[in-house]
């Protein structure tokens, strides 16, 4: 039967040909939101994958209650609840099927599309939609007080539309109370995932860790993959591994780094000089550093193949952050 979804994003599926194919490939993630049975769905193109054609694709999400898709519900961008586009990394909100008793499970897979032509679906990933607890703390309300009273303990064996007398339906009010204590609970749990936490938490679970707030104009999925690139940089700070992680989210790709000291022409100051910097376009010589920079400075090319709009600023705050200096920026970075 196929699965009547409305709003949300999803990722993956295992991979199948296609003979007008595009080359695309990413993966799959999901997180949670605050409103009732809306999540969002991400995926991450590899940099091999990003190119000056990445800006024209729209996306095909696929939401199925089995893990092989023989039925599905089909989602883009502009049958979603809405679409977040962040660079490198896109996204659906769609709404999943309303919570049941026990909890249930859908599967979901993406892949690009341009016209008639597709590319092979990411790796498919489940996602567990969270239960609905009315009848379970009624249930246990009803165990708790009535000890081995046999008669009310019938109710029990009963399925939950056959559950109808007037003492079960005043424990299903209280359990009306408690659902959502008890979903909020549930929540905040997977607030620990930087991948699954609702957005609101990312700057209090994560983000502050880094003294680095969303800015106020940027799209929140992107906030999103800084952080986790970033997070998945900490046993790397201070390398030119960190400045990658903090690049690919804004670019997609990695960044050309150099060491100051091997660049063939470059000028040399005895103190810092604004509007000029070791995170320059390569292609401009002289190379403006420091005397202090000049041994240790680097020289970050930001390559764009995708023509992503970039914010320089942020990009150097980032940078700092992973790797403590005093870094400027040329405006002709492109």
């Amino acid at each position: 039967m196929s699965l009547a979804f409305y709003g949300n994003t999803f990722y993956g599926t295992t991979r199948y040909g296609s003979s007008n194919a595009l080359d695309v490939d990413v993966s799959l993630f999901y997180h949670i939101t605050p409103v009732e049975n809306l999540y969002g769905f991400y995926w991450e193109i590899n940099p091999l994958s990003v190119t000056n054609q990445i800006p024209l694709l729209d996306w095909e999400l696929q939401i199925s209650d089995d893990d092989l898709f023989d039925n599905y519900s089909s989602y883009n961008s502009s049958t979603a609840v809405q679409y977040h586009d962040g660079n490198s990394v896109k996204g659906f909100d769609i709404l999943l099927p309303a919570r049941v008793s026990g909890g249930s499970t859908v599967y979901a897979r993406v892949r690009a599309k341009k016209g008639s032509a597709y590319s092979q679906f990411s790796s498919s990933i489940s996602v567990s939609i969270f239960p609905n607890f009315v009848e379970d703390v009624a249930e246990d309300l009803l165990i708790a007080l009535v000890g081995d009273n046999v008669y009310n303990k019938d109710v029990l064996n009963m399925t939950p539309d056959e559950r109808n007398t007037n003492l079960f339906t005043i424990f299903r009010m209280y359990g009306n109370e408690l659902d959502q204590a008890k979903l909020e609970i549930e929540k905040t749990k997977i607030d620990t995932s930087i991948e699954k936490c609702r957005d609101d938490a990312l700057y209090a679970n994560f983000g502050s860790y880094l003294t680095f707030p969303k800015p106020t104009n940027m799209e929140m999925l992107l906030y999103r993959q800084i952080l986790r690139k970033m997070f998945a940089s900490l046993p790397f700070q201070g390398t030119n591994q960190a400045i990658i992680n903090t690049v690919i989210p804004f670019t997609g790709v990695n960044p050309t780094i150099t060491n100051a000291r091997d660049q063939i022409d470059f000028v040399c100051y005895d103190t810092v000089i604004a509007g000029t910097s070791f995170l320059d376009d390569l292609g401009t010589p002289p190379n403006t550093i420091t005397i202090n920079n000049a041994a240790s400075g680097l020289k970050i090319y930001l390559n764009n193949p995708a023509s992503f709009t970039l914010d320089l600023n942020i990009i150097t705050i980032l940078i700092n952050i992973m790797i403590p200096s005093h870094v400027y920026y040329n405006t002709a970075i492109v």
